[in-house]
Order: structure tokens, then sequence, then C-alpha cells
């Protein structure tokens, strides 16, 4: 039983020691800067879609669309649900 009990202590600490790791973490001017500059990244990447597509492209329908379009090349390979079609999109 006193097996447990430690056990159960040690994780405790672990997993208050990653939970302050982790705010610190988030609270760094690092890690705001780079979720700023990753995300404008990424809307860039929909607006510019957006303009070279919008009007050829038939599985873009919203600007929205151009914008998961971007999101999804930028965190995956992309589900191919909305492809470029003009050379300059490609």
């Amino acid at each position: 039983m006193c097996s447990c009990y430690n056990k159960a202590m040690k994780i405790t600490s672990n997993l208050q020691v990653f939970t302050r790791e982790i705010f610190f973490l988030i609270k760094s001017p690092v890690f705001a800067m780079l979720t700023i500059i990753g995300n404008s990244l990424i809307g860039l990447g929909g607006v510019t879609f957006w303009f070279l597509e919008k009007d050829v492209n038939p599985n873009l329908h919203h600007f929205f669309d151009a914008i998961w379009w971007s999101f999804s090349n930028a965190t995956t390979a992309t589900y191919g649900d909305i492809v470029p079609v003009t050379m300059t999109g490609k």
C-alpha cells in the first residue's frame, strides 16, 4: 500500500512540474512572438490563396475555405478536399 502512495505522490509531483513549465512557456515572449508569426503566415497564405483561386476553383466557396487550406497545409500534408487549380496557385 505504501508503494502505491509513493507512486501517486511522484506522479503528482511530476504533474506539478510539468504544469509549471507549460505556464512558464506560455507566458514567455518568445512563445507569444512565434504564435503571432505562425498565425500571421497562415492568414497570409489563406488570403493569397483566396485571391489567386476564388474565381476559378470550384471547391473554394468561402474565404474560410482558403484559411482552412492554408492551415491544413501548414500543419499536415493537407486533406485534399481543396487543391489549387491555377498554375500560380500550385
